[in-house]
This record gives C-alpha cells, sequence and structure tokens, in this order.
C-alpha cells in the first residue's frame, strides 16, 4: 500500500507542481523564522540570527531540488525541458523544420497508408469468428494447379469428413433486381444454407438461411448486404419480410448482413443455391463449378484437414472418370487464398515504401549532422557547464523525437487522404477485402510507433556524433567545421540513400518496362469505336432455349440497325475479362483422342459478333443468319487451335465432336486474348447462338462508326433494348478500351505506387546530396579562394567539388546494384516477357540516377567555382 501511495503522490506532483513549490518555498520560510527567533531569544542580533539560520539549514535550493527528485519522476520533467528547449531551436530555424517535417511527413504517410492496407487486406483477421479455422477447398489437376470443385466430389466431401464441421459451395450470381418498378442488375452470391452459418454470420437484422432453405420447393429467400440495403432501401429496418423480384422471381427478404461481411464489395445479397442438390448434380464428379469453403474443427490443423480431403478422394476415384484418376484436392488458410492474387504486389509496395522512410530518415540525420557541427559551441558550453554526455544526447534525441512527431502528424493526414483515394480505386478493381483498408485506431498506434522509432532512427547518429564534441578543439574555433567523423558520416548516409534510391528505381525500372511490352501486346481484336455493355436473361422468364437466343438475337439485330451503329454482336464472355468456358472435344475421323478428349474455350456468339469485336478472318467464312437454328451445325476456330490440333492440314471441313453434337469448321479468325493481355489466347471454338447452345448471360458489343465516339450510343442501345423489354437492365457499360484497360488495372497501381515511391527517392538522394556538398562547399569556402588566389583555373575547382559527389554516388550505385540484383527476384510474379536481371533496365536506371547525382553535385560545384578570393579570406 506504502508503494501505490507514493506512486499516487508522484502522479498528483506531475499536475500540481507549481502549488507544491509554493508550499514548499513557504514551509521553509516558516523553519528559517523560526530557527531565527530561537537564535534571538538566546541573544543575537536580528540580522546574525538570520545568517546563523540559513548557515545551519544548509543550501535552500539544493534542498529544493532534492525535494523535488523525491516527489516527482526527474527524468520526465527534464523529457519536457528538453522538448520545450527543441521546440524554440526549431523556431530559430524555419527552414530547417519545415523541410525535416516534410521530408519525414512524407516517409511516415506512404508508409502508414500502404500497411494500412497491407494490414486490412492480409494481416486483418476475416471478419467471422475462428475465421482461422476456415479453409477453402480446391481439386488439384496437378501439383500446385487448383481448380473449383464438382457437385460430386462437393458432396463426397460432406458425407465423409470426420474432421471438419461442415463444408459450405458457393457461386457467383448475377441477377435482374427488381423492386417498385426500378430494374437493376446486382451482382451476388448463391450458396449452401449451411454457408453463412459455417461463416459465422450475425445479421444485423432478421436472421440467416436455415439448415433446409436450399433445397428445391422450399420458398425462395434473400439475405441483403449492408451495403444494398442502405443503398437502396436506405437502411429501413422494416425491409424484413418484403419480397423483392430476383430475376422474375420474387424472394422474401430475412435478414442483413453487417457491414463489409463479404470480402466482394460488389456481392450485394446471398440467396441460397438449389442447383447443387438437384440429381443429375449430386453424382456428377466431372463438371467443376463450386467454390467450396469449409471449417475445421477445434484442434485440427490445417494439414490434418488436406490430408483427409486427399484420402477422401482417392477412396472414390473408382466413380472418377478415367481422365481425372490423377486427380487429388487440397485446401488453403480462407484468408490466405483471398490475398493470393495481389498479396505479391503488396508486400512489394510495403517492402519500397520502407526504402523511402529509410531514405528519408537518411535525409534528415544528414540535415541533423550539419546542424549539429553548426551547433558545437553550444554543446562545448554544456559540457563544460557540467553537462554529462548522456545528458547532451537526451537533448539532442529530443530534437529528433519532436521532428518526428511533427513529422508523424503531418504524414497521417496524408496517410489518411491516400487510403481513401487507394481503397477507392482497389473497390473499382473488386478485390478482396479493399472495404477494410482504413485509418482506424490501430493504425495511430502504428503511426505513433513509426514516428517515434523514425526520430530514434534518424537521430541517433548525429547526436551520437556531436555528444562526442573536443570541448577544448570547439571552444577555440567554433567555425573550422564538422570534423572528419562528421564529414564521413554525412558521406555514409549519402552512399546509403543512393544505394536505396537505385534498388527502388531498378524495381520501378522493371514494372515500366514489364509494363511497356503488356500494353503493346494486342488483344486480337479493335478496342477504339467500340462499346460493351452487359444482359443478363432469367431462366423463369425464359425457360425455353430457343426464346432466349431468339431474345439475345432481336437486340443485335435491333442495336445494329440504330444510326451510328456499324456492327453490333453478343458473346457469352467480356472481351480481355479473364474468365471463359472450357469443354472437351473430339475431332471426327481421328483415332487416339486423349481422355476425355482435347481441351478448350469455347464461346457462343451471335452472326455479326467478329465484325463488332474486330476480330479478322484468316480462312473460310464467316457465320451468317442461316446458321442460326439451322440443322447443320457450323463452327468457327482461332488460329491457336488451327495450330494445336490441326497442324499441316487445313481444318476447314473438319467435324469437332462437342457436347454430343457435331459441329462444321468453316472458319478460322485470328486468336483472341479473352483471358487478359497476360495470357495467351487458348485454343477456342466458336459456335454461331442457337437453341442448341443455350445461354443467359450475354456481353454486347456495339461498334460506332467512323468519327463517332462509342459513348454516343449508350442512350439510343438502351432504348433500343427497353424497347424490346421495358424489365431488361444493362449493366457495366463501358468502351472497349476501359475494358481492356481494366485487365491490367492492378498492374498499372502497382506500376504507379512504385513509380511514386521511387520518384521520391530519387528526389529525396538529390536533395540528401546537394545538401552534403553544398555544406561542404561552405565549409571549404576559405580553402577554395586561397586555391584560386593562388592560380588555380575556376574548373579545377568544379571538378574537385563534382568529383566529390560522383565518388559517393558511384560508391552508393555499386552497393545498390548488388541490392537490386538480390531483391528484384521477388518481382518475377509481377512481371511480363522479361527477366529480373534485365541489362537494359538495370542500365538505364543507372544512367537516370548518375544524371540526377551530377546534377545535384554540379550546383553546388558552380557556387565553389564562382567564390571571390578576396572576399572569402576577408571573412577568414
Amino acid at each position: 500500500m506504502s508503494a501505490i501511495r507514493q506512486l499516487l503522490h508522484r502522479v498528483r506532483a506531475l499536475f500540481r507542481k507549481e502549488k507544491l513549490d509554493r508550499d514548499m518555498a513557504e514551509e521553509m520560510r516558516f523553519h528559517l523564522a523560526q530557527r531565527a527567533a530561537e537564535h534571538v531569544d538566546d541573544g543575537m542580533a536580528p540580522d546574525e540570527a538570520r545568517f546563523a539560520a540559513q548557515r545551519k539549514f544548509g543550501g535552500i535550493e539544493q534542498i529544493k531540488e532534492r525535494a523535488r527528485d523525491q516527489r516527482g519522476w526527474l527524468w520526465l520533467e527534464q523529457f519536457a525541458q528538453d522538448i520545450r528547449y527543441a521546440g524554440r531551436q526549431l523556431q530559430r530555424d524555419p527552414g530547417f523544420a519545415a523541410t525535416s517535417v516534410a521530408i519525414l511527413a512524407l516517409g511516415i504517410g506512404a508508409t502508414t497508408a500502404i500497411f494500412s492496407v497491407v494490414h486490412g487486406m492480409i494481416l486483418k483477421p476475416l471478419p467471422y469468428g475462428q475465421s482461422g479455422q476456415l479453409v477453402q477447398v480446391f481439386e488439384t489437376p496437378k501439383p500446385g494447379s487448383l481448380n473449383t470443385v464438382s457437385p460430386g466430389v462437393f458432396f463426397d466431401f460432406r458425407t465423409q469428413s470426420a474432421l471438419f464441421e461442415g463444408f459450405a459451395a458457393f457461386i457467383n450470381a448475377s441477377a435482374n433486381f427488381n423492386d417498385a418498378g426500378l430494374p437493376e442488375r446486382i451482382n451476388g452470391l448463391q450458396m449452401t444454407a449451411n454457408a453463412l452459418q459455417l461463416m459465422r454470420a450475425r445479421p444485423v437484422l432478421g436472421r440467416i438461411f436455415a439448415p433446409d432453405e436450399d433445397q428445391p420447393g422450399k420458398a425462395n429467400v434473400i439475405v441483403l448486404t449492408h451495403q444494398l440495403w442502405q443503398r437502396r432501401y436506405g437502411g429501413d429496418p422494416g425491409i424484413i419480410g418484403r419480397t423483392v423480384s430476383i430475376d422474375a422471381e420474387r424472394h422474401t427478404v430475412i435478414g442483413v448482413l453487417p457491414r463489409g461481411f463479404l470480402p466482394q464489395e460488389r456481392s450485394e445479397f446471398v440467396v441460397p443455391l438449389t442447383r447443387v442438390h438437384e440429381p443429375q448434380f449430386r453424382e456428377n464428379r466431372g463438371g467443376h463449378w463450386l467454390r467450396v469453403y469449409a471449417r475445421l474443427n477445434p484442434g485440427v490443423t490445417i494439414e490434418q484437414g488436406r490430408a483427409e480431403i486427399a484420402a477422401i478422394v482417392e477412396r472414390q476415384k473408382p466413380l472418377y472418370d478415367a481422365w481425372k484418376r490423377d486427380w487429388s484436392a487440397t485446401a488453403l488458410a480462407l484468408e490466405e487464398q483471398l490475398a493470393r492474387v495481389f498479396k505479391p504486389a503488396l508486400l512489394v509496395l510495403l517492402g519500397a515504401v520502407a526504402l523511402v522512410l529509410l531514405i528519408a530518415c537518411a535525409n534528415v540525420a544528414s540535415l541533423l549532422l550539419a546542424k549539429a557541427s553548426a551547433r558545437r559551441k553550444e554543446i562545448a558550453l554544456r559540457a563544460a557547464l557540467g553537462a554529462g554526455r548522456g545528458r547532451i544526447l537526451r537533448q539532442l534525441l529530443a530534437e529528433s523525437v519532436l521532428l518526428a512527431g511533427l513529422g508523424g502528424v503531418a504524414g497521417l493526414a496524408l496517410a489518411t487522404w491516400s487510403v481513401q483515394v487507394l481503397r477507392q480505386v482497389m473497390l473499382g478493381m473488386n478485390l478482396p477485402r479493399a472495404h477494410e483498408a482504413a485509418i482506424d485506431g490501430r493504425m495511430l498506434v502504428v503511426t505513433l510507433a513509426i514516428a517515434l522509432l523514425t526520430g530514434i532512427a534518424f537521430g541517433l547518429a548525429p547526436a551520437l556524433q556531436a555528444s562526442r564534441t573536443d570541448v577544448n578543439d570547439a571552444l577555440k574555433d567554433a567555425a573550422r567545421g564538422s570534423g572528419a567523423g562528421g564529414s564521413r558520416a554525412r558521406g555514409g548516409l549519402i552512399v546509403a540513400e543512393v544505394a536505396l534510391a537505385l534498388m527502388l528505381l531498378v524495381g520501378a525500372g522493371l514494372l515500366l518496362h514489364s509494363f511497356s511490352r503488356l500494353i503493346r501486346v494486342s488483344p486480337g481484336f479493335s478496342p477504339e469505336h467500340a462499346l460493351t455493355l452487359q444482359l443478363s436473361v432469367p431462366e423463369k422468364k425464359f425457360p425455353d432455349n430457343a426464346r432466349s437466343a431468339e431474345f439475345f438475337a432481336e437486340i443485335a439485330e435491333r442495336v445494329a440497325a440504330l444510326p451510328g451503329v456499324e456492327a453490333a454482336g453478343l458473346a457469352a464472355s467480356v472481351p480481355a475479362g479473364g474468365r471463359m468456358s472450357n469443354s472437351f472435344f473430339r475431332i471426327a475421323g481421328r483415332e487416339n483422342h486423349p481422355s476425355p478428349g482435347y481441351d478448350c474455350d469455347y464461346e457462343p456468339c451471335t452472326p455479326d459478333y467478329f465484325r463488332a469485336l474486330g476480330v479478322p478472318l484468316r480462312r473460310g467464312r464467316s457465320f451468317e443468319a442461316r446458321d442460326r437454328g439451322s440443322e447443320h451445325r457450323v463452327a468457327i476456330i482461332n488460329e491457336a487451335m488451327a495450330r494445336e490440333y490441326f497442324p499441316g492440314e487445313d481444318p476447314i471441313g473438319r467435324v469437332l465432336v462437342q457436347d454430343d453434337f457435331q459441329w462444321e469448321i468453316v472458319g478460322v479468325v485470328g486468336n483472341v486474348r479473352m483471358r487478359g493481355l497476360t495470357h495467351r489466347a487458348r485454343p477456342t471454338v466458336y459456335r454461331v447462338e442457337s437453341p442448341f447452345d443455350p445461354w443467359r448471360t450475354a456481353t454486347l458489343v456495339v461498334r460506332s462508326r467512323p468519327g463517332l465516339a462509342p459513348g454516343a450510343l449508350v442512350k439510343s442501345v438502351r432504348e433500343a433494348i427497353a424497347a424490346i423489354d421495358p424489365t431488361q437492365p444493362v449493366a457495366n457499360v463501358r468502351t472497349l478500351n476501359a475494358v481492356v484497360a481494366a485487365s491490367v488495372g492492378q498492374r498499372r497501381l502497382t506500376l504507379v505506387l512504385l513509380g511514386l515511391f521511387a520518384g521520391a527517392a530519387l528526389l529525396l538522394a538529390a536533395i540528401g546530396l546537394y545538401a552534403v556538398i553544398a555544406y561542404a562547399v561552405t565549409q571549404r569556402t576559405r580553402e577554395f579562394g586561397i586555391r584560386l588566389a593562388l592560380g588555380a583555373d575556376r574548373s579545377a575547382v568544379l571538378g574537385l567539388v563534382l568529383r566529390q559527389g560522383l565518388k559517393l554516388v558511384a560508391l552508393g550505385m555499386a552497393f545498390g546494384l548488388i541490392g537490386a540484383f538480390s531483391l528484384t527476384r521477388v518481382l518475377s510474379n509481377l512481371l511480363y516477357e522479361i527477366k529480373p536481371t534485365d541489362p537494359l533496365t538495370f542500365a538505364g536506371v543507372s544512367v537516370v540516377l548518375l544524371l540526377v547525382a551530377l546534377f545535384a553535385s554540379w550546383l553546388p560545384a558552380r557556387r565553389a567555382a564562382k567564390v571571390d578570393p578576396m572576399v572569402a579570406l576577408r571573412a577568414e
């Protein structure tokens, strides 16, 4: 209890210092008066009695200091004094303070922003109870290859697993949403009824699915996301129990999920996945279209779970088709899987921004070293008056910590704005968990920690250097300069800055070189003057394949007839959109096919699709209107398929056996990179849209006539579609150029951010080099004056200073090249058709850095060459 009372006494003393000092002074005056009165009573004169009382009492100020030490924390009071003094020092030199704070704000702000994104999208636990037990399950054709799961295998896992609490399946769903006469195309998910329960969903309103609500024949129900609830219904709590129309079917709203519960922000509703329970799917182990989540039982490791699902697959292999007997299955932690695509890029950016922070620290440390050199006499006087090295060290560190704190505040404002911009960009790219990137309480603590560590990091070396000042030397001549030790320290910092900047520049250069190659890749079609939009027809409204085929054909014909439209066509997939349907086929008359056949992508389309997309016809003919509905089914293949499956022969006239029908090849078209610019075109079969080839979702491509912007057609195209069906919503209206740009959006974002960081690093390194050379020129002004007075040529002085700067740059570049060769290998997954050690990039970046360094050194060198010898010598 005494220790607690003492602690409370010390805490109170921090906030009552002035009152306690007054009380102590009053108490001392009382005791001195009492002692003096006693001496007067003994016969002393009043003045003599007062002096005697003081001599006996001792040094008053020393007693006060000891009392203050006992009642409070001396170190805390000294730290407060140091911070106040540091603030006065910064006020005396606002230029230095502003420069240092700006540099630190850039480093700390960028670091906090990128770490906030990494934390929200990778490190932060998923918003599900015991999220570490959730895994995503894949079928694996070969080690390292991940595939979606077939319905039959999904039910094998469900019925035979003992180590998992349960398995849930889901698929993406895009539906025509209609409520109160406001049609809209929105994205959502179809999930088995147990999915939300496995994710431990706690709805903010209503309930989640009951265990049997995914069975065929049950009432239609829907769970809304928080985003859709707010966006469309304004957060109306009365939404529960209302009915909405999804693909022309009425669904009852039973619940609203918490904000940000689903990983993808574009998913705005969840409905039960009933198809998986249909008899034709339960035993289907060949069609792969389910994404499967599972939850491990408590205490079960993911390795044990993987072993069990692999064993289940092995037991069930007698039921598999022959072509699938070598397949297995695996499981990945859900958090790891969601971040798998963008994690490498984010970690590269986090490493890059850490290098920027180090460069910023080195830059400010260099400035502090120069400032400490100018304060040698002040520091020497402190030491001569009795200040120990530790006390001086604390004073100088307090100044650097104050600088870092101010930089941290400014950096936090920069980070807050940056994260908002990055989040909007990533939401537009539909990256999982992008909505979780934010500056919250944890990030405030991180920013504080970064600022504190930064202050110590850049302040320690200058403080140690300054605290070793030789008192006699400094007091004899404060103008001699910083000495060799300070010069070497500043030179070492510049070498480090140049090395780090070169590593960042090489990384940015590699990405730029890679991206320049990528955007020069031909997508196989002409994206100029073309517009795309997506349509979908519900099965409830168009249960007959012929009717849906006629609906799409009517849209294509009506839009093609609009003024300003050169061609219009529909296909199932978005060009360069990253997704395609694949299938197997056989070639009539050919023996020894692989099982279950040759692999290819396939695409149903309307007759004028190739002209609308701008795909060249290489051989044969294109589709014609008479091919629709004809008993004689025809197909067109791409060049990749002709080259791979018909080498050295003409494929025109050959017959493909696909989906139990025969299709005659009538033409060969150019390769289209349907899966994105980074993926080479796969063998592809195009089949004219007909009742034999049903499809529900389509992309309409509209090509405008030359001289007319495709955006000018949007209104008339919408009106043409509404004239056919007023309830048909249109979604994702974009130009084809925008579609192609979006396919490389993640790479572009990575390049832009890394380029910004590299540019900042180059600027900071140039500023640091300039500051060091300029300070050296100032210190050597007398020397240059003497050289010029003795007849030295001004060009010789210019060369002398330039050599000093370029020596530091050359050494830094040597270390930087070594580091770049080691670290750029982590960029391998982000590069397209160039090596991480690309010599052209290394050489180009080195030249750029050398030119910038030469310019930064030339400015102070030019000033040195213009020194007036008489002025310099007179100043000395």
